[in-house]
């Protein structure tokens, strides 16, 4: 299961990273879904071919790739808040909406 997360977390890493690159929008306003509605169809698009892709590289049904979703969305997301509010420089508390 170790390498099925893995794979995710890191095709999930390129896709946030091309469409930041592409787009200008910060991975986390991605994940939010706080994005144009033409990007939401792209990353909606992007997720789809991630979803196959390891649906034929491990053999898996869309049901469990969407629980490793979920698991690795809500640990980035969980990590993130955790560094904001750790982070001394960060003295404005609307920076995280």
């Amino acid at each position: 299961m170790t390498d099925l997360i893995e794979d995710y977390k890191y095709l999930l890493a390129l896709h946030l990273q091309d469409i930041s690159k592409r787009y200008g929008i910060l991975y986390y306003d991605v994940l939010r879904g706080k994005m144009p509605e033409e990007v939401q169809g792209i990353y909606a698009e992007g997720l789809s071919r991630v979803f196959e892709y390891m649906s034929i590289r491990h053999g898996v049904e869309i049901s469990d790739i969407m629980a490793v979703h979920e698991t690795v969305l809500e640990t980035a997301l969980t990590e993130f808040v955790a560094v904001a509010l750790h982070n001394s420089v960060l003295d404005n508390p609307q920076a995280l909406h």
